[in-house]
């Protein structure tokens, strides 16, 4: 039984954007109400709120040097809505970058979210996945775990596979003079923080500010802080690891939490409860030197733990992305996704408007794979997702559009020439179409399949010259098209060849047991497709073949792994492309 949308009579006049999506450029878009997509080009809006919201905390790039040379200048912006701190930033530090490692030093795009008003919890939230193994080689301490108030992420307290196995980067002497390197991303990221690098006219003497927020909401303080209300004394906050062998290799097997009794010391996370009852990291000068664990819930998942989002897992390479501050999806902005917001897309689509709130599925374009994946998210459990599309053939002539699949077909877009008027369809119950002259979108509006190969009828001059057309998966299908029905022998209509190498998000994600992953060519090239583990080992291999230019689908099937965060790498000539997926049972 499928679960139905109604669709309402809406009639769509205008829908009132705020000035951010008029701003062309990041110059423009930078105030306080406004957050820039750099990764698409667009402005979004962003809520803001003053109130406790601490952007008076992460310091102002322009008050520092920067990182010398031909380094871009620190980029960071900081917003918050009624549950979130939101920070955005290219991560290049704000002081001289002294290389440690054979890695470069590039701008990120960091978007980090997370609780504006954190909930302490008495059982912690460890960084491994599972702290009953503490095997180093299968569970290290890997990934993000919070963003410094300069917009540089800070990592778990061990290194990658290399060049010192999972070691103690800091005992190892490869961080730089503030505590950080670079990684195979050529990410700047820090595994301890010095305060007198970020944090202007600092006084090691007095108490610590602020110097970063782990994901969890809880704010991370310098190494000093006061035992009283009134800061009888200040005292250095101390980590109560103790090592207990070398630490060179397999850092988290040579450390051991002992508790101790006195106050300076900080509990397993290396956190502690302030005089005013709010409870707080302290960055100290040995192991784990700013985060243990998690006393907080971390909301948005990631490879550095439960919850560490935009993991570069160090000796692997790779960058999952973390939130925006905007909900995609929710176009009318009544904080709900439903019809209306469909209808709203639709139009919107079909206007070839730029609405990014629209674009669900982050490619930065408004089309058919954003109403598939709205629908699906409307839909929601109910959905039946039907079987895998590979490949479609479109005919079209003599009045009437015709379409074969091997798969369950969830939408169409055609993009079209000519004048022409749709006179009738022969679409089944629950599905819907919609069309100005350059565009034909048809979509199921309940996950029902279409039963008639013939799609509508037409008079005039119709022609079709690409096409777009999603499974319930997330795939995006190889489509012929084809000018006439009637005949096996038809030429197809000339190939449109992808511009760029792209990869499309897979999809499901999270996923149970089975996610898509689709990417297009634009030449022919030796294309490697392999999984991986959160730890850097080979899972499996999807494709290892030469392929030809244009669009290009693969799934895996992950029923025989445990659940957990794996990534999916496409190598394609000197083409790289790594995404992070999540596999829950």
């Amino acid at each position: 039984m499928y679960k139905s949308i109604t669709v309402l009579s809406i009639l769509f006049s205008s829908i009132l954007l705020g000035q951010c999506q008029d701003y062309s450029t990041q110059s423009q878009c930078a105030s306080n109400t406004c957050y820039w997509n750099e990764n698409c080009g667009y402005c979004n809006e962003a809520i803001f709120s003053e109130n406790e919201c601490p952007t008076d905390i992460f310091l102002n790039p322009d008050d520092w040097p920067g990182a010398g040379g031909s380094y871009a200048d620190p980029e960071i912006l900081v917003t918050c809505t009624d549950e979130y701190v939101n920070v955005v930033s290219n991560g290049i530090p704000n002081y001289q970058y002294n290389p440690m490692t054979p890695n470069g030093l590039d701008e990120q795009n960091w978007n980090f979210q997370f609780p504006r008003y954190p909930l302490y919890s008495q059982t912690p939230t460890y960084l491994t996945t599972n702290q009953s193994n503490n095997d180093c080689e299968t569970n290290p301490l890997l990934g993000t775990i919070g963003v410094v108030i300069n917009g540089a992420v800070f990592y778990g307290p061990t290194e990658g596979p290399f060049p010192d196995p999972y070691g103690d980067p800091v005992h190892n002497d490869i961080v730089d003079q503030c505590g950080g390197h670079t990684g195979l991303n050529e990410e700047y990221h820090d595994h301890t923080i010095i305060q007198d690098c970020v944090v202007l006219e600092s006084d090691t003497n007095e108490p610590s500010p602020i110097l970063g927020y782990a994901l969890d909401g809880f704010p991370v303080y310098g190494s000093n802080g006061c035992l009283d209300l009134e800061c009888s004394e200040v005292v250095e906050m101390k980590s109560s690891y103790v090592q207990i062998s070398d630490p060179t290799d397999c850092a988290m097997d040579s450390y051991e939490y002992i508790q101790e009794s006195t106050s300076e010391y900080l509990d397993e996370c290396n956190g502690r409860f302030g005089p005013d009852g709010t409870y707080r990291y302290h960055v100290t000068s040995s192991y784990p030197y700013i985060i243990g664990c998690y006393h907080g819930t971390v909301t948005i998942s990631g490879g550095g733990g439960p919850g560490g989002g935009g993991a570069n897992i160090e000796g692997f390479g790779g960058i999952a992305e973390l939130v925006e501050d905007i909900t995609y999806g929710d176009l009318n902005q009544d904080e709900a996704i439903d019809i209306q917001d469909l209808v709203i897309l639709v139009n919107f689509i079909l206007e070839t408007e730029s609405v990014h709130s629209g674009d669900i599925n982050h490619d930065c374009e408004l089309d058919i794979l954003d109403i598939v994946q709205l629908v699906s998210i409307i839909l929601s459990d109910s959905l039946d997702r039907g079987i895998i599309a590979i490949d479609t053939d479109i005919y079209f002539g003599s009045g009437e559009v015709n379409y074969t699949s091997n798969g369950d077909i969830a939408g169409i877009q055609l993009n079209v020439s000519g004048n022409f008027i749709i006179t009738s369809n022969n679409l089944a119950n629950g599905w819907r179409i919609d069309y100005s002259q350059n565009k034909i979108l048809i979509y199921s509006l309940d996950g029902s399949r279409l039963v008639n190969n013939t799609l509508f009828n037409y008079d005039g001059d119709l022609s079709i010259q690409s096409s777009i057309i999603s499974d319930w998966h997330g795939t995006i299908i190889n489509v012929n098209l084809l000018t006439d029905e009637n005949s096996l022998d038809l030429d197809p209509v000339d190939t449109i060849y992808p511009k760029d190498f792209s990869v499309n998000p897979a999809f499901p994600n999270p996923f149970n047991p089975v996610t898509n992953i689709s990417f297009s060519l634009p030449e022919n090239k030796m294309v490697h497709l392999v999984v991986f583990d959160l730890y850097g080992r080979e899972i499996e291999t999807l494709i290892n073949s030469q392929l030809l230019a244009g669009i290009h689908n693969s799934s895996w099937n992950a029923q025989n792994e445990a659940s957990g965060v794996y990534f999916i790498k496409l190598t394609a000539g000197e083409y790289n492309n790594l995404q992070k997926v999540l596999l829950v049972k």
